[in-house]
């Protein structure tokens, strides 16, 4: 679910004692430019606009000192560009493919509106054919915010499924601002003839404009086909069920289809893309300092058994989006589709992400955190420091038999090893030390769903793995 608007971030050169106002044209000695004065910075040379005859040109230019942190920055600010071109490269040679979308609109939604949304996900199908046909049969429920029981009634009919809880959420706020700036959007499941169901709340008829005019309206439609593609190719995922089963953690979830909601939505306008990134870095709880909470410890709460309503608001949208565009610095859109595909060969992510990327998820996790901390710093947002957590021994599980999960093993993070080997004993794990401090011990190569090895540092469980 989706309801973001924007602001601009804007990205520019730390110069050791200057602020350079950078010019649109590529600085060169004598070349022309636009703006007297106007100053720009090319290969560690600031260049002037200065008055030459009749003409403006670009002075010889004066060689200045660009310290570490600048160039750190904006290298970051480069990656972001070549996250967004990383897409930007696909869209532009997609050729648009025939869909099957039935859509089912209220009263008050115009013909124009109904078309606007099917032509967009006419491109958004066409873009993900390889991985979900474009025909794919979608069945499109379209209402007012003034109609929204109306939407609810028909979601219900077509799905088989009660949508009490969907009107309980979107209701009131919905009522409330019939000409927004609310409105809504989903990916509900299927349809019970097994179509993907999704749906749109606008405005009414006689508002100023139907279609939302935010920026971030630009992202919605192709966002939740994100999810459409995510629910087709995940693994135990029945009807209507949410991301809680596709043994995806979701600030993947939601981060992906941000990300790629915004790269496809603004394709062709990185400025756009921008000011869709920056309202994100500040969505939700990380738009205020005091709950902007350490980003890896937020990350790992974000596993595939939270709450998929707040996953979003929770640091989905803000810094699940950031990750994901890391993973496609990594391995670009093949590797994020590919790693998506092999979570049903694996028990948990973690190890799906290391088949795809050679890194253990965790391990990962732990770095990619200080690196998105670090994009906060460059936007000015300061990012609350790790919290003391008290590690638990979990509640015995009837889930183990069938292996334990990556989840309920790393409780044992951050216990001595006496305390994690009395805790894996009282669950029936076995249990096992790999790593104490720089010794590495020996190990048969039987892999046992039903044990643990474990790295102790200092005396303390700093890794558990299942096997």
């Amino acid at each position: 679910m989706t309801r973001r608007s924007l602001a601009l971030i804007l990205s520019a050169l730390l110069i050791v004692g200057v602020i350079p106002q950078v010019s649109a044209a590529t600085a060169k000695a004598g070349a022309s430019c636009s703006k007297l004065k106007a100053t720009s910075v090319v290969n560690g040379k600031k260049f002037t606009c200065i008055k030459s005859g009749k003409k403006m040109v670009w002075d010889k230019g004066v060689t200045v000192t660009v310290s570490a942190d600048a160039v750190a920055k904006n290298a970051r600010a480069a990656d972001i560009r070549k996250a967004f071109d990383a897409i930007g490269k696909i869209a532009a040679q997609v050729k648009i493919k025939q869909t099957d979308i039935k859509s089912y609109s209220s009263p008050g939604v115009t013909a124009a509106s109904q078309s606007s949304l099917e032509k967009r996900y006419s491109f958004v199908a066409s873009f993900f054919d390889s991985d979900l046909p474009a025909n794919s049969p979608v069945s499109l429920v379209i209402s007012t915010n003034a109609e929204i029981k109306w939407a609810g009634a028909k979601l219900a009919e077509l799905s088989g499924n009660p949508f009490t809880e969907w009107l309980e959420m979107f209701t009131k706020n919905s009522l409330a601002e019939p000409c927004g700036p609310y409105y809504s959007a989903g990916s509900i499941g299927y349809t019970k003839d097994r179509r993907i169901l999704n749906n749109f709340s606008l405005f009414g008829k006689d508002c100023k404009s139907q279609l939302p005019v935010d920026e971030n309206f630009t992202t919605t439609v192709e966002h939740e086909w994100v999810h459409n593609v995510q629910r087709a190719l995940s693994d135990n995922v029945d009807e209507n069920t949410d991301a809680t089963n596709r043994k995806m953690p979701c600030w993947f979830t939601e981060g992906q289809a941000v990300f790629y909601g915004s790269a496809l939505g603004y394709r062709s306008d990185y400025t756009g893309y921008l000011k869709v990134r920056d309202w994100n870095l500040r969505s939700g709880k990380y738009r205020n300092a005091k709950d902007r909470t350490d980003i890896t410890q937020t990350l790992n709460k974000l596993d595939q058994n939270f709450d998929g309503f707040r996953c979003g608001n929770e640091g989905g949208y803000s810094i699940g989006s950031i990750a994901v565009e890391k993973m496609i610095l990594l391995k670009g859109h093949v590797g994020v589709m590919s790693f998506i595909k092999e979570l049903k060969n694996q028990v948990d992510w973690q190890e799906a992400f290391e088949v795809i990327y050679g890194v253990d998820g965790d391990v990962w996790l732990t770095q990619v955190g200080k690196e998105i901390a670090l994009e906060y710093a460059d936007a000015g947002l300061s990012i609350l420091p790790p919290t003391t957590i008290t590690p638990t021994c979990p509640l015995p599980s009837n889930s183990d038999q069938n292996g334990i999960t990556r989840n309920r093993a790393n409780a044992l993070v951050g216990m001595t090893e006496a305390s994690a080997e009395q805790c894996a004993s009282t669950l029936n794990w076995g249990f096992r030390v790999g790593q104490r401090d720089q010794e590495f011990y020996p190990m048969t190569m039987d892999y046992r769903l039903d044990r643990v090895t474990v790295v102790i540092m200092s005396g303390l469980v700093t890794r558990v793995d299942v096997g």
